[in-house]
């Protein structure tokens, strides 16, 4: 993954998917980490998460937006935070897509595979009173998870 902008970062790591039940009905989330999910540490991370409402999708293309995630569009975000934890202490950038693609090429066998290109606009923490922006774009072969293996890692995605 390589992210560019007021944030600037390359990373490789673990990549998983699975579908959550939400308040809203199922939701099916994608998470790409810079470490794999065995070593999850939860004060330092990063990640990047596509979300939508509903069950995994097919191979298509599919927009990323910045308003809440249809069956058909994707919601998406960026976080590299140290001290997560702790809410007064936390920094690093964290991020929401605001127009983007996310395209799935194959889904064969439990992995789901394809490329995604989106532009985000956040906060560099701790400072909350100027924006940055920044472009992700990558590749990813994820491998589907249990649903607890996304909720116990105790990071609030706001999936409802």
């Amino acid at each position: 993954m390589v992210i560019s902008g007021d944030v600037t970062d390359a990373f490789t790591g673990d990549a998983v998917y699975s579908v959550l039940d939400g308040t809203s009905g199922p939701r099916f989330v994608l998470l790409l980490s810079r470490d794999d999910l065995s070593d999850w540490d939860d004060d330092d991370y990063t990640y990047i998460v596509m979300t939508r409402r509903g069950d995994t999708p097919g191979v298509g293309v599919f927009a990323i937006a910045e308003d809440d995630a249809s069956n058909d569009t994707f919601s998406g975000s960026f976080a590299d935070l140290q001290q997560a934890d702790e809410p007064l202490e936390v920094n690093g950038p964290a991020l929401t897509a605001s127009t983007g693609v996310l395209t799935i090429t194959d889904i064969n066998a439990g992995h789901l595979v394809g490329a995604f290109r989106f532009e985000a606009r956040g906060l560099n923490l701790p400072d909350r009173s100027s924006f940055i922006d920044a472009v992700l774009d990558g590749s990813f072969e994820a491998r589907r998870v249990s649903p607890s293996t996304l909720i116990n890692l105790e990071i609030d995605f706001d999936f409802n």
